[in-house]
Order: C-alpha cells, then structure tokens, then sequence
C-alpha cells in the first residue's frame, strides 16, 4: 500500500480502490498507511470513532474526508459503515435530505462513485425516517425519499438510480430497520406492499444487510436504533423463519457470520448449509462473489477462503472470479486474472464460466 502520499494522490486512490461490496465485515487488514487506525487488528470501530470526531462537531466535509482519503484506501468494507455514520449526521446537522445529499460531489452515484457514497445514503434515509416516522406515513416517507412509484423513468437504472432506482430502495431498507428498531418481520412487511418486484428485492436487500449488521460485537455503539445480536451466531434462522423474500434474506447468513466470527469462513460456509439446499447456494454464493472479493486482492488468501467451503470450493472459486471481474473487488480487482491462479484442473471451467457470464 502507497505511503505518505499527498492528498491529492490520496483521493485518486480511494476512487481506484473503493468500488467493492457494499457490505463490510469484521476483518484484519492487508495493508498499512500511516493512520494510527491502520495499526488496529480490527479497525472498523477505530475507523468509525475518527470519524464521529468530526460529527460530533459538525464537520461533515471533514468526516468526507477522512472517509475518503484515509478508510477508502485501507478498507472498503469499513468505509460502508462509516459512510451511515457520516450520512446520519448530515441529516442531523441540516434536517433536510435534499440539503445533506447535496454535500456529495455532484459525481458521487456514477459506475465510479456509487459504491463509495451509497453508505451516506442509507444513513441520511435512517436518520430521516426516525425522525419523521411516526407523524409521517411510511409510503410517504418513500414517496418522499425515492419518488414515486408510478413515474415512466422509475426503473430499476435509470435515469437516476440513486434517486428512484435501485440504490435508493436499498436505502429504504436499511431505514426501515432504523424506524422500527430492527424489527426483520414489520420491515419486510413493508418492502412486499410495495408495487414492482425490484423495488421488494431491494427494499428487503437492506432490511437483511442492516440485520446482518446487528451480529457485529460493536453494532449498538455505531448505530441508532436496537442492541447487538448476541442471542444467535448468524441470522440463519430469521431466513428459515422470513415470511418473504427467504433468498434475498439467505445472502446474508455467511455475511452475519462473519461479523462476530472475523475470518472463520468455515464456519460461515457450515452456517449456510445449516439452511435448505437452494438457501445454502445463496449463501455461499454471495459470500464468494461480494464478500470476498471486498476484503482482499491477495489471491492466495482468495484461495484459502474457498478451500474451507468443503464440497463447493470449486464453486466458490468460479464465483470469486465472476465477483472481481464484475468489479466487487474494485477497478485493481478486475485487473486480476483470477482463472490463471485457481488450481488447473479448475482454471477451464473458470474461463468457460467467465464467459458464459459476459456473453
């Protein structure tokens, strides 16, 4: 990892490095820099109290930074978090979305941007639909927050997904966890009324992301609403018992995992095939394709984390691949010819796979 590097070149950095997963997880880091962060075995709560420095006292531009510059660089999967904790405070600081997000480069939410910021977003839609949930209906709130529901361009890409589109209705998600106190059931109950199916899928994608959340040790630290899950080792069995949405739910089972397990991949993998057949695929899919392509570009720790996935390493190793080269591993995780390092007896199938996935 670049050192004592000017701000400038910091900046560059962080936009080459960031475009990852947009779940974080509770790991050691590959690299250093000279933030005293850096030299925390975990660093996501040290990440996150330097930030809440500047919160605290309204520098929200200074939280940005930091974020930016300094956590980007070193850890996309603590920048996630950091980006709620940084979003919420700017809806605190000006009670007003359009005044918070207007903060953000007017580039944030491009292909480049998006999975940098997306973090601040959900954080201003908690912020605000606490404040304003119980005088205020929950459609409005929506309404209010994503557009709505019925205009021509509402799609899930375009022409602004962060507005109406995909990125927003995760947003919702996550406040919906926020509003109701983590309550899985009344929020998933809300994202199924809602009109297109992609808006549900989503709206559930951050209702079971911000649950998974809730298994990290420090979450009641960082959060506003409900305690740290302790009764559980992963959200498996709110999977089992979701009315709706199961195989959204089912992504996140390895990930919660993860959070108070860090880097006990079998375990994660032995969690996912505690559920049903077509849930553990899921599972173990979303843990190779997103989770692990976000925490490291080392490829022989790549490997190493797919050889704990018992009978579906060979899987594992085939989505690791489809993951980088889709960018959850950012623009250097692309660059990496994944299917030229996997065993040989793998390396056809990974091609083939790659390009039956392009084509």
């Amino acid at each position: 990892m670049l050192r004592d590097m000017s701000k400038t070149v910091w900046i560059c950095v962080a936009l080459l490095f960031t475009i990852g997963t947009a779940g974080w997880i509770y790991i050691a880091s590959d690299s250093n820099t000279t933030d005293t962060c850096t030299a925390e075995k975990y660093q996501t709560d040290c990440f996150i109290q330097k930030v809440e420095q500047f919160t605290k006292t309204g520098d929200i531009n200074g939280a940005l930074a930091y974020a930016i510059e300094i956590i980007a660089p070193e850890s996309r999967n603590s920048l996630h978090m950091s980006m709620h904790v940084i979003g919420r405070a700017a809806y605190l600081t000006s009670r007003s979305r359009d005044s918070a997000m207007a903060i953000l480069p007017n580039d944030a939410f491009t292909d480049d941007g998006h999975l940098i910021y997306d973090g601040f977003q959900h954080g201003v839609l908690q912020a605000l639909f606490v404040e304003k949930g119980e005088n205020t209906s929950v459609h409005t709130l929506i309404k209010e927050s994503c557009g709505s529901y019925w205009i021509e361009e509402n799609n899930p890409r375009g022409p602004s997904p962060q507005r109406t589109g995909l990125g927003c209705f995760h947003g919702v998600g996550h406040a919906l966890m926020a509003l109701y106190k983590n309550d899985v059931e009344k929020s998933v109950e809300v994202c199924t009324t809602l009109p297109y199916a992609w808006m549900q899928e989503r709206c559930g994608y951050g209702v079971f992301m911000e649950a998974s959340y809730a298994f990290y040790p420090s979450y009641t630290e960082h959060a506003m609403h409900a305690e740290h899950n302790t009764s559980e080792s992963s959200m498996k069995n709110v999977c089992i018992n979701a009315s709706a949405l199961k195989e959204v739910c089912a992504l996140f089972v390895g990930h919660s995992y993860l959070m108070s397990h860090a880097n006990n991949y079998a375990g994660a993998f032995s969690t996912c095939k505690e559920m049903s057949e077509d849930l553990a695929t899921e599972c173990d899919i979303y843990l190779a394709e997103v989770i692990f392509p976000g925490m490291t570009h080392d490829t022989e720790k790549l490997i190493s984390a797919c050889a704990t996935a018992g009978s579906s390493q060979e899987r594992c190793l085939l989505w690791v691949a489809h993951g980088l080269h889709n960018g959850y591993g950012g623009p250097e995780g692309r660059k990496i010819d994944f299917c030229a390092v996997v065993p040989k007896d793998v390396t056809k199938k990974c091609e083939n796979f790659l390009s039956a996935s392009t084509t």
